[in-house]
């Protein structure tokens, strides 16, 4: 308990406060300290109230802000937004109307198209048609031309053969005719070999031999065969073609076609020596001399033989290079 002015105050445990107001009237100082106390209170007070209000101003001004102030400002902006779209609206829209001929244009030109693409369609359509038309008449004509291809390549494997069966039978031809030219040299100078051996010479003796070198050239240097007439109308490549294989067998064979000069020249010598021991009769009184007569005949013998051996080897020669082919009919 506590006196406090004109107040007697208890206060207990805790916080509890008792005010009791005393029965006695409160003098003048006590009344000025009132007054002083009163004008205190107020001053915490007014504070408290100072302390109080400027958060509650805060608040205020936010909240005036925010209510008032910003609103104030989106809605200005929001005008200004929707002032520029309207302006770019009116531009649009003046564009629109300014493109309203284009696009007319446009349409009309689209409709032209449209027109033209249903034509094309139509002409598409119609060359379709003509496409599978052609691609079976190509058909036709690709089974055609593999037939005329076949009947063409027959054809020509006909013609082939044929004018290998001719140029055969013009070489074998010619063959002939050539072989038979050849053979008629040996046919001439029968009487060669009395003559022979009545005065033997080397050069008439291998004249007289005629081996194969010596008698298909001397006839190849004569041109052209004729003893058979068909071979007249051989072509002419087809002789030079003869020709060239009968100068390249003759070369390649020169050594064992020709014979050579030691051979002939040892016949010789025999021929002189047997006509020299022969010339001697054994029977002088009866004019005649026999032993020489059959030396001669023995001579005369041996060169015919001699030459019929070269005929003979002169005929495989020819042979060998007969053009193989049909004979001659």
């Amino acid at each position: 308990m506590a006196l406090v002015g004109d107040r007697l105050e208890v206060r207990p445990h805790g916080n509890m406060r008792i005010q009791r107001k005393s029965l006695r009237k409160p003098s003048a100082a006590n009344a000025g300290r009132a007054s002083a106390r009163e004008g205190t209170m107020l001053d915490t007070w007014l504070i408290r109230a100072s302390n109080v209000s400027q958060p509650l101003l805060l608040c205020l001004a936010v909240f005036g802000y925010l209510y008032t102030v910003l609103p104030v400002y989106q809605k200005e902006l929001l005008s200004e937004q929707i002032a520029a779209r309207e302006i770019e609206l009116t531009r649009v829209l003046r564009a629109i109307d300014a493109t309203g001929p284009t696009i007319q244009l446009l349409e009309s030109e689209r409709a032209a198209l449209e027109t033209q693409l249903l034509s094309l369609q139509t002409q598409r359509a119609e060359a379709e048609r003509h496409v599978e038309l052609l691609k079976a008449r190509q058909s036709t004509l690709e089974a055609k031309n593999k037939e005329l291809d076949a009947s063409r390549a027959k054809l020509v494997e006909e013609v082939a053969t044929v004018q290998a069966s001719a140029k055969a039978f013009s070489m074998r031809t010619y063959h002939d005719s050539f072989a038979s030219s050849v053979s008629i040299q040996y046919l001439r100078g029968v009487s060669a070999p009395y003559e022979i051996v009545e005065a033997p010479t080397y050069e008439a003796i291998a004249a007289y031999l005629l081996t194969p070198f010596s008698a298909v050239s001397s006839t190849l240097a004569l041109g052209d065969s004729k003893f058979i007439e068909s071979a007249a109308s051989v072509p002419r490549d087809v002789k030079d073609e003869y020709h060239a294989q009968i100068r390249a067998a003759l070369e390649s064979r020169k050594d064992t076609l020709a014979r050579s000069q030691d051979d002939i020249n040892a016949l010789f010598i025999h021929i002189k020596e047997r006509l020299a021991s022969a010339t001697i009769d054994p029977t002088p009184n009866d004019r005649f001399n026999e032993k020489l007569f059959k030396t001669k005949a023995d001579l005369v013998k041996i060169l015919q033989d001699s030459r019929k051996r070269e005929w003979d080897r002169t005929k495989k020669f020819l042979e060998s290079v007969a053009p193989k082919g049909p004979n001659k009919l």
